[in-house]
């Protein structure tokens, strides 16, 4: 058995407050569970006053397969980005031979390429927060 602490039995009665603010409580039952949240001396005594509801795990859950989805959109991007600049590279060396200027050119954009990717991945996967 785990005892519960002030800020779990605040955790608890937030998330109440949150339900019925959603109506998924009414008034009388919004009592019942916030004494029983309140009173708890374990955390199963919490899981009691909490028993029934939906819990945040499943929005979490889905905010974690959206991020998994743009960071997978955007390597996916950043690797066929990869394949054309080197293919274009390839090519160009195969038809004007091999380059100091052209070498860092590519290099240059590939780079550009993969900071832009790497960002836009961060910032998407943050945006879903």
């Amino acid at each position: 058995m785990t005892l519960a602490g002030d800020a779990d039995r605040d955790r608890a009665l937030a998330a109440l407050r949150r339900h019925y603010a959603a109506g998924r409580l009414d008034l009388d039952e919004l009592s019942r569970r916030v004494h029983l949240a309140a009173a708890a001396r374990s955390t199963a005594d919490l899981r009691t006053a909490l028993q029934g509801l939906p819990t945040h795990l499943a929005a979490t859950a889905v905010r974690g397969a959206k991020r998994i989805a743009i960071v997978a959109v955007v390597g996916f991007l950043w690797c066929f980005f990869t394949t054309a600049v080197f293919v274009t590279y390839i090519v160009s060396l195969i038809v004007s031979g091999p380059s100091l200027v052209w070498a860092a050119l590519f290099g240059g954009f590939w780079l550009l390429g993969t900071l832009i990717a790497w960002r836009t991945a961060r910032r998407g996967a943050r945006s879903v927060l």
